[in-house]
């Protein structure tokens, strides 16, 4: 039976047998044409090319790290779509739907041409994806890279440049425009979580700290719900204090929610003063956020995984309060937090 791997021509592709890798050359020429060249081995030594896809979506600079992998769809694992997975840019990822024959890539009918993005923050790349072949375990796993290129090399960090994220469950799920790729904290990280807080209620007018919930670090989990019924623009501070924090604002009317960096790092960073934004959907007048902060970075999973932000953060030990603000009243919130505990011994 003969194994097929897949390999983007570029340096990432040094799994390739001596044998037969193809030139340096070939693999800058295949990252700058945008393509994902796929081969074929009978015994991981020989290889034979079938096929190249793209380029497709988001070609403007580079394609490198590939990945590929079988996902269900809507949970049904006798459904299931193959997508194929591609770091852009330097800067970010973009995937694919579609079906894989062992020797070419094909998107689905009515694929969109417009890039689907992995994660809409600024920093998540070269994800890894993982999976349990003795069949005790179907769920496709991923960690990714948390850093951009454009500034990893001046992070105020001494272990690396950079780090990984907190594993995602990948899934498909249907919407009115079509297949997407959802991602969803794995429910291991619940064994992290310390005693449980809540807050509710109507959410007053201008900026409140919040009271109920105060970590000691920036080692946290919140779970929070606005609903969008009435106008507003509102959100949270995290990582406050020195006169810096992180805002995460939600806008009910443009469904814009921003996450805006530019006052949170204690350190000058070249080229991290940064925002991301995008068009978040409510769902049944809601907005989730269920977000994971650390001492370098945030997480933020919107609407059950559809859409998802990543950032590098690296506030002080002393910025770890939070607060809420509104525009306007009427806003209600839920919110639940835990504290973190260290998954070191």
């Amino acid at each position: 039976m003969k194994s097929r791997i897949l390999s983007l021509i570029l340096m990432v592709s040094c799994s390739l047998s001596a044998m037969a890798q193809p030139s340096t050359d070939s693999m800058y020429t295949k990252a700058l044409e945008k393509k994902v060249k796929f081969y074929e081995s009978d015994d991981l030594k020989h290889w034979t090319w079938t096929s190249d896809f793209g380029p497709w979506g988001d070609s403007e600079k580079s394609w490198e790290r590939p990945d590929l992998f079988h996902v269900p769809v809507d949970g049904d694992w006798n459904n299931r779509k193959w997508v194929l997975l591609v770091s852009v840019n330097w800067a970010q990822e973009q995937y694919f739907i579609g079906d894989f024959d062992g020797k070419t890539f094909k998107l689905m009918d009515g694929h969109p041409t417009a890039p689907l993005y992995v994660d809409k923050g600024l920093d998540y790349y070269a994800s890894r994806t993982f999976r349990d072949y003795d069949g005790t375990q179907r769920e496709v796993l991923s960690l990714g890279w948390v850093a951009t290129w454009d500034y990893a090399q001046q992070v105020p960090s001494t272990y690396g440049k950079g780090f990984w994220s907190v594993p995602r469950r990948l899934e498909l799920k249907s919407y009115p425009e079509g297949l997407r790729m959802t991602q969803q904290p794995i429910e291991n990280l619940q064994t992290l979580r310390g005693k449980e807080y809540r807050v509710s209620g109507t959410m007053a007018v201008g900026t409140q700290p919040l009271r109920t919930f105060k970590p000691r670090e920036n080692v946290y989990e919140l779970d929070v719900t606005f609903d969008t019924r009435q106008s507003n623009t509102m959100g949270l501070n995290l990582c406050v204090g020195s006169g810096r924090k992180l805002v995460i604002s939600y806008d009910t009317d443009s469904h814009n929610l921003v996450i805006d960096r530019t006052h949170t790092a204690a350190s000058e960073i070249e080229r991290f003063s940064r925002m991301a934004h995008s068009t978040v959907e409510p769902q049944g007048h809601q907005l989730r956020l269920h977000i994971y902060v650390d001492k370098s970075g945030v997480e933020i999973f919107a609407n059950d995984g559809r859409d998802v932000f990543t950032m590098q953060t690296y506030p002080s030990d002393a910025q770890t309060g939070i607060e809420t603000f509104a525009l306007r009243k009427g806003t209600q919130m839920q919110l639940k937090a835990w504290e973190l505990k260290s998954i070191w011994h």
